[in-house]
């Protein structure tokens, strides 16, 4: 492949920025584990959970 068919491309990455308004303890994942589980739209079987939701679709 001779010179003349490469080509340069430039990319310039830029710092990602925070977020303005999300506080620490929003961040922490941690937070959100388990709080479905004591749903009462989530009790049965996950299988037939999922094919009712999409059945909503049809």
């Amino acid at each position: 492949m001779s010179a003349e068919n490469e080509h340069l491309f430039i990319l310039k990455i830029s710092k990602p920025r925070k977020p303005q308004g999300i506080t620490e303890s929003v961040k922490d994942w941690k937070q959100f584990v388990g709080v479905l589980r004591s749903s009462p739209n989530l009790n049965g079987d996950p299988l037939l959970i999922q094919q009712e939701m999409r059945n909503e679709w049809d």
